[in-house]
């Protein structure tokens, strides 16, 4: 695996404790590393110790295009590639060898090998399986809910009259722009309630995907249900939990943009999990994976929010009705009515039902296989 000599690039090795180490562009760079009980070890192929890695630090390794970083969770050590491809392995797994140039990282563990970057994982060791890195936030419980603060703000509810997908449902439109006041800043959860995070509390797992993993969000919840899962967490003593708002949801999910999306006039396939080969306008198609997916599987927005676009439409706290005609101040929705806010569309929704400022709705008591969640949290440090 060699780099390309006549590029004036560098792969750097990056330690919270050591300084940089420089490796030469152009050179095929083979780090050799091992594991025990209590350290992660990286060496060279010369044999020279690189860096001891002990307990949680983390080490970046900088290829021209790609980001790889190597770290320790627990008991096992998880190696995350900018493009979002991760794996984890026991700390007890051995590795032959690590490779790196300047499109992918190979790695050859349990004499199986392993790419990251531009290829796909591919590995036939058992002990090795893809998995979701929690995202960094300002605020995560003991549940590892990681929620980040949303600062207080006033944005402009609804869309304009020529966005396309537009909905018509009262009085001729269903999304009349009006400009809406937070008064407080609030954190909200920066995914989905996952499946393990719904088993921590309630002990079983409702969803229609449940043996996909923990990292996958619950699904096929009411949002009775869900009020009993937040009477519950909210016994715990890590703060005050609900569902945000239907502002609160559209003004965290638009990040300070007042496009369609949080991308702009378009929404693909490699920026959230929708159904992407039914394009928007004259946005291109874009294949996929089509099916659910575990959090945080693609770029968040601005301020740190995954999945604001598709996966799971997520349930909100207020009653379905009509928007106010005039500016308002932290609105809770309608007063009355049988149904409650839905948002965020779905990975079987093409992208008109995804945008920022789309509206759907159903009864509290109904389950759906793509209906998630999402929670808000007031913590006294706030």
């Amino acid at each position: 695996m060699k780099g390309d000599a006549g590029t004036a690039h560098e792969t750097k090795i990056l330690t919270e404790t050591s300084p940089d180490i420089t490796i030469p562009a152009g050179v095929t760079t083979t780090v050799y590393g091992t594991f025990d009980a209590n350290n992660v070890t990286i060496e060279s192929g010369a044999n020279a110790n690189l860096l001891n890695l002990p307990g949680n630090n983390t080490i970046t390794v900088e290829s021209y295009s790609n980001l790889f970083t190597v770290f320790r969770s627990g008991s096992k050590v998880i190696f995350l590639g900018s493009d979002k491809t991760v794996l984890e392995m026991p700390v007890t797994a051995s590795i032959q060898s690590i490779c790196f140039n300047d499109i992918r990282m190979e790695l050859v563990i349990n004499n199986s090998k392993v790419m990251l970057g531009a290829q796909e994982v591919m590995s036939d060791a058992a002990a090795i399986r893809p998995v979701v890195v929690p995202p960094a936030g300002d605020f995560t419980n003991s549940l590892n809910m990681v929620f980040v603060k949303i600062p207080a703000g006033i944005f402009t509810m609804g869309s304009p009259e020529d966005e396309l997908g537009r909905e018509d449902d009262y009085d001729g439109v269903d999304e009349p722009r009006y400009q809406v006041t937070l008064t407080s800043s609030y954190y909200l959860q920066a995914t989905e309630v996952t499946q393990g995070q719904w088993k921590a509390v309630m002990g079983s797992n409702p969803s229609t995907y449940s043996s996909s993993g923990d990292d996958y969000p619950v699904e096929n919840v009411t949002w009775y249900e869900i009020q009993d899962f937040i009477s519950k967490l909210n016994q715990r003593g890590e703060g005050t939990y609900s569902l945000p708002t239907e502002a609160q949801w559209e003004y965290a999910a638009r990040a300070g943009t007042t496009t369609p999306f949080n991308t702009g006039g378009c929404l693909l396939r490699d920026q959230a999990n929708i159904a992407g080969w039914l394009p928007y306008g004259e946005c291109p198609i874009s294949e996929g994976i089509y099916d659910l997916m575990p959090v945080a599987s693609f770029p968040p927005n601005s301020w740190g929010l995954y999945d604001m676009h598709g996966n799971v439409s997520e349930w909100c706290q207020d009653v379905y009705g009509k928007y106010p005609s005039d500016a308002v101040s932290d609105p809770v929705g309608s007063g009355t009515g049988p149904y409650r806010v839905v948002r965020g569309g779905s990975w079987v929704d093409s992208p008109d039902l995804c945008r920022s400022a789309y509206r759907n709705y159903c009864y509290p008591c109904a389950t759906c296989y793509v209906f998630g969640f999402r929670l808000t949290c007031f913590v006294d440090s706030q």
